[in-house]
């Protein structure tokens, strides 16, 4: 996934959490206006992409007898804790200068170097397209969550 692509799907994860809209189209006109050069079309595409894969982790997590919700509902509510995590950082700059650190929990089995280092080239190359702060911890945000991970107070 690109990182243009990767904007929108993040954009579409907020919407959706906290747009309160339910339907595709009311999520689409919210990202819209969040970001207006994200047309309704590609909103909507990201939307229904951001829903499947909240689809297919709710039946995996299913499968796996863990408890919550389903479909877009997931997003809104509380992800389960693993039942053994640990803590990371990720540290967020933007045009070389320190802006804010990132904590997030991350279950033990995954791979917090090679995570931290995509995070990295993902915050680089946001910097390199002109995003702002927001849309840097926002991308950063939906490729943490992408990998299991969930964000929590220092």
């Amino acid at each position: 996934m690109s990182f243009k692509q990767l904007e929108v799907v993040a954009t579409a994860a907020w919407a959706t959490r906290f747009s309160g809209e339910d339907s595709i189209a009311g999520r689409a006109a919210y990202v819209h206006k969040l970001k207006p050069h994200i047309g309704l079309d590609r909103a909507e595409r990201a939307l229904r992409y951001l829903d499947a894969m909240v689809r297919e982790a709710r039946e995996q997590s299913d499968a796996r007898g863990l408890n919550g919700a389903s479909g877009q509902d997931a997003i809104r509510s509380e992800p389960p804790t693993p039942a053994r995590s640990h803590v990371a950082s990720v540290i967020v700059a933007r045009a070389g200068l320190f802006q804010r650190r990132l904590y997030f929990r991350a279950p033990v089995e995954l791979d917090i170097r090679r995570t931290l280092a995509e995070a990295e080239h993902l915050m680089h190359e946001a910097n390199a397209g002109g995003t702002g702060m927001a849309g840097i911890v926002a991308v950063i945000d939906a490729y943490l969550a992408s990998c299991g991970c969930e964000r929590v107070a220092p």
